[in-house]
């Protein structure tokens, strides 16, 4: 797994990823897994400068900003779909 689905998985509080706080309470094992599934995603595998990396060099953004960017994305992809 990457180190971003790591850092995806658990805030800087130590409480589980969600969008805000309590949220993972509310979770569904669907929701949960739809989750899993979107923050395991690796966006361009087998390369060696990796999506955050290539971002944060395109937009001159720190590596830091870049991978919140990222998955604020991937918020928004599992928000997406689950309200559909």
């Amino acid at each position: 797994m990457t180190a971003l689905y790591h850092a995806s998985r658990q805030r800087e509080d130590g409480a589980d990823h969600p969008s805000r706080p309590g949220e993972a309470s509310t979770w569904t094992a669907d929701l949960r897994a739809l989750w899993d599934r979107i923050a395991a995603h690796d966006f361009e595998p087998g390369h060696a400068l990796d999506f955050a990396k290539r971002l944060a060099q395109d937009k001159s953004w720190t590596l830091e900003f870049a991978r919140g960017a990222v998955l604020e994305y991937r918020r928004f992809c599992r928000e997406s779909v689950s309200v559909c």
